[in-house]
């Protein structure tokens, strides 16, 4: 029983992760104009023995996977994501983009289990990360138009986590605070479970970073680097966080 439920946690934890690798750079300029940018990647290769394995437990059958197992999910595992990872192209991009904001790059990386992409922007004043839309659309199995973002976690609001208020004399930035799941208070440690899932959960990596040419009045990033502040995270350091401290999210004010 002890081993299904670690399995069991497990799979919800590999669902759950989305991006495996994600940074977030925003630059900031004395005007407020600047540049931002998103790069992330995943790799699913892990979870097809992952998944192989789980069928088994459920099926009550003993042992590791067949390689034909592991074969067989990973073609439905290939089958289920065919054609959601279409990110628009840079004229399609380029052509939404809010007034005050140009598109520098834009790459989608999409390598049958291996996938992400990037997109970096320029904007006159940070008030327009929060208009930014990334719109993608492919046909869903009802024929209707379903958000191919939203299936595979690529966010159509790139930079909206992130919020900058102007108090006159200071900014302050906040962002990206949630409620964890009931779940992953009680995840299991990385010693626990198969270890393809714990190879694959130890890559889990969060960075943002803000560089501002403001004197930092107060932070929680997890550490500094001149004018950048840097909010970094891994498997082990999100689950030792609070609640509290997930719904706070990041904080920084600035003495302009």
């Amino acid at each position: 029983m002890r081993r299904m439920a670690l399995v069991g946690t497990a799979c919800l934890l590999l669902v759950m992760t989305g991006c495996i690798e994600i940074e977030e750079v925003v630059t900031l300029e004395k005007d407020f104009s600047g540049t931002a940018s998103l790069d992330f990647a995943m790799d699913m290769e892990p979870f097809a023995a992952f998944t192989a394995q789980f069928k088994r437990e459920m099926e009550g059958k003993e042992g590791k996977p067949t390689q034909e197992e592991i074969d067989l999910v990973r073609q439905e595992l290939l089958a289920s994501q065919k054609g959601s990872m279409n990110m628009p192209t840079k004229e399609e991009i380029a052509k939404d983009l809010p007034p005050g904001v140009k598109l520098l790059e834009s790459k989608a990386i999409d390598e049958g289990l291996k996938f992400g992409g990037n997109l970096k922007v320029a904007f006159d004043h940070f008030d327009k990360l929060q208009q930014l839309e990334v719109k993608q659309k492919t046909a869903g199995e009802a024929g209707e138009a379903e958000s191919a973002s939203a299936k595979m976690g690529f966010p159509e609001k790139p930079f909206g986590g992130l919020h900058f208020k102007d108090e006159g004399a200071t900014l302050v930035m906040s962002g990206m605070g949630f409620a964890p799941p009931a779940e992953m208070s009680s995840a299991p440690s990385l010693d626990d479970l198969p270890p393809e899932v714990a190879a694959t959960l130890k890559k889990i990596k969060l960075v943002i970073k803000v560089t501002a040419p403001f004197e930092v009045v107060e932070h929680n990033a997890t550490r500094k680097e001149d004018k950048t502040l840097i909010w970094e995270y891994d498997y082990d350091t999100l689950m030792s966080r609070t609640p509290e401290q997930m719904q706070e999210g990041l904080r920084a004010r600035f003495k302009k």
